[in-house]
């Protein structure tokens, strides 16, 4: 797993999907899951993952970056991820 992309982030999902449903879909909670049952631990995960995502949403430029990678399907539940020139399709829905 640890040397295979995909498949690193695919069980990565998976494990959050997990946690998301055992917090009855709460982001925060299953943030703070994925990381640890114990706290401190959960709580200073989710407050590092909280100020990470305050820095990229204030970030313009890497957010228009970012939506140019990826563009979201909502008809079909499917992204379309471009990466250097080759361009890849997943799907969101079980």
């Amino acid at each position: 797993i640890l040397r295979d992309n995909c498949l690193n982030a695919y069980v990565g999902a998976h494990i959050f999907q997990l946690r998301y449903r055992s917090c009855q879909t709460r982001v925060w909670c299953a943030i703070g899951l994925y990381h640890s049952a114990n706290e401190p631990y959960r709580s200073d995960y989710v407050r590092k993952v909280y100020l990470k995502y305050q820095l990229i949403q204030s970030n313009s430029r890497f957010l228009n970056w970012y939506r140019a990678l990826a563009t979201y399907h909502a008809s079909t539940g499917n992204w379309t991820i471009k990466q250097a020139g080759a361009v890849h399709a997943t799907t969101t829905n079980e």
